[in-house]
């Protein structure tokens, strides 16, 4: 039977299926619950209902703008709790934005620039090797990352992507005259390649407290880990400092769910290159490797296998998680 002292919780209907999961779990522990699309014209009327809101984003622009925009007045004109949090939503799909909230709080990442302007290119050609890591600021999977020669042609491909060259501003016009879009934003990031020993690390922060990590290996004669599939669960003790690290960096923010990727030299020096407000819930209820992190930052006590959905329902009932505790790490 549910318990009127706990809040009623608001799902979004994602097309992800997670609401289910989220369903799922307030049945089992009795916490109240309704569903709501956060993209209907009424979602306002049901969201008065609830408590907290739950939802799953997509990396689609339009829907990532428009939740953007729902996330801020839950939190500032509804007064709702939100998971994730406009904290750890309003810099979602910009990895542009994201470099330069990592340099202002003086995390390490790879030498970076944001090429926007015709000055930032130029630069580019004596700031860094022979080869680069190219990116598209926005959008998720590997074909948007790629590893190219720092030459006199990539440099010049660069240029006619600026917000003022003649070619994309013509491009843009034309394609908006038929009602269409460019597919692609007019800044690029170019980036250091760090050498690695073929993988990167996955540090999820869910609340205040909790974290899971793991390694994801490269593809076969590839430099890109992200949509490999390919987990590796086995333990690092380097991992210990890296977890207090990016949970000290989710507090200091007011995340309260982020997902990081790390990159680790060959030096064994780790670099953060993205943060983000979602992650793959398989791979995370699946992880051995879940820590409750002590608030003084000098404690992980693992805990059982969870589900991180579950831990973000009950981390926002102000509810001690329902799982034991095993060890210390």
């Amino acid at each position: 039977m549910s318990d009127s002292s706990y809040p009623v919780f608001g799902i979004h209907c994602d097309r992800h299926g997670w609401y289910r999961q989220y369903s799922d779990i307030c049945d089992k522990y009795g916490f109240r619950r309704v569903m709501l699309d956060l993209f209907s014209d009424d979602w306002v009327t049901t969201a008065n209902a609830c408590d907290v809101v739950l939802f799953k984003g997509t990396m689609y622009p339009d829907s990532i703008r428009i939740l953007k925009e729902r996330v801020y007045f839950l939190e500032s004109m509804l007064q709702k709790k939100v998971v994730p949090n406009y904290n750890a939503y309003w810099h979602f799909d910009s990895k542009a934005i994201q470099r330069d909230i990592f340099r202002a709080h003086g995390m390490s990442i790879p030498d970076t620039v944001v090429a926007g302007t015709c000055d930032d290119v130029n630069a580019i050609g004596t700031l860094f090797p022979n080869r680069v890591v190219v990116k598209e600021t926005s959008g998720a999977g590997s074909s948007q990352v790629r590893l190219v020669s720092n030459n006199l042609l990539m440099r010049w491909w660069l240029r006619q992507w600026q917000l003022h060259s003649r070619l994309y501003r013509g491009v843009s016009v034309a394609l908006r005259t038929i009602g269409l879009r460019p597919c692609r934003g007019p800044q690029k990031i170019v980036q250091e390649m760090i050498e690695n020993e073929g993988f990167d690390v996955r540090v999820t922060t869910i609340g205040n407290e909790y974290a899971y990590v793991f390694r994801r290996l490269c593809r076969d004669n590839d430099f890109r880990a992200s949509g490999s599939g390919r987990i590796d669960y086995g333990w690092d003790d380097k991992y210990i400092e890296l977890i207090y690290s990016l949970v000290s960096f989710s507090r200091t923010l007011g995340f309260n769910t982020m997902a990081y990727d790390v990159i680790v030299g060959r030096d064994g020096r780790w670099y953060l290159v993205e943060m983000s407000a979602s992650f793959d819930d398989k791979a995370l209820t699946h992880c051995p490797n879940v820590f409750q992190v002590s608030d003084d930052l000098r404690t992980l006590r693992r805990i059982e296998r969870v589900s991180p959905l579950q831990l973000q329902i009950m981390m926002s009932a102000g509810e001690q998680s329902p799982i034991s505790t095993n060890r210390e790490a």
